[in-house]
Order: C-alpha cells, then sequence, then structure tokens
C-alpha cells in the first residue's frame, strides 16, 4: 500500500537490535499515520500492574504505542 514504508518495515524485520528495529517500526507507522492509511481511533494511557519486584517491565515504542516487551522482565534481587 504504501512501498516506503512496507520497505522499512521490512529492513526492521532483518535486525537483531531491539532498539533499532523498534526505531524503524515507529518510523514506519508514522509513515503509514501520516499518509493516512492508519488512523487512531483511541489515545490510551496504559496502566500497568505487577508484582514487586519484577523488573525491566517497558512498554515498546510502536504503533499504535503502548505493547508490552516481555522479553527483558525479570525477577529482581
Amino acid at each position: 500500500v504504501l512501498p516506503q514504508a512496507d520497505a522499512v518495515v521490512d529492513q526492521a524485520g532483518q535486525l537483531t537490535d531491539v532498539k533499532d528495529r523498534d526505531a524503524l517500526y515507529e518510523r514506519a507507522g508514522q509513515m503509514y499515520f501520516d499518509a493516512g492509511i492508519v488512523i487512531p481511533l483511541v489515545d490510551v494511557n496504559d496502566v500497568v500492574v505487577h508484582a514487586k519486584g519484577l523488573k525491566d517491565l517497558g512498554l515498546r515504542p510502536v504503533n499504535p504505542p503502548g505493547n508490552i516487551d516481555f522479553a527483558t522482565v525479570r525477577w529482581g534481587r
């Protein structure tokens, strides 16, 4: 639908570095949004509740925002 953004998504899919990959997915998402292909219906500020001692529970910057990255979650000491 949008070859430039599709190419960015393809490029991101080849990366193993999470920060670099997320940056490309965010850029592609913004390109789709700017082109009017994706129209967010709501803007939700998520509240995440977790057990005390759980570490590195972060949100990943993707469109729509707020995907939880469980790959980094661990119990702290």
